[in-house]
């Protein structure tokens, strides 16, 4: 799972990197600050969920799938580690 920067949601949601981090003062998106710092991360996975909660359309590389093997959640056309299948 990949952790995302408020410019790359802002990105992906087409707003502005500040709204993203008015969604994350307020706690509508669920991120981090990287300790030590200033900066802010979102886990992809919280990201996917804040657009289907808003109606906000997923763009293909951030959907998920679930290798039929082992479970793993990974990004679409991703191949997991398991046996290198492709889900």
């Amino acid at each position: 799972m990949k952790n995302l920067t408020t410019g790359e949601c802002a990105t992906y949601c087409q707003v502005a990197s500040r709204t993203v981090q008015k969604w994350l003062d307020n706690g509508l998106l669920k991120g981090f600050t990287i300790p030590g710092s200033k900066h802010r991360r979102v886990p992809q996975e919280n990201l996917v969920v804040f657009m289907k909660e808003h109606g906000i359309p997923i763009p293909d590389e951030l959907q998920m799938v679930e290798c039929a093997i082992c479970g793993s959640h990974l990004n679409k056309g991703q191949r997991c580690n398991c046996l290198g299948a492709k889900p």
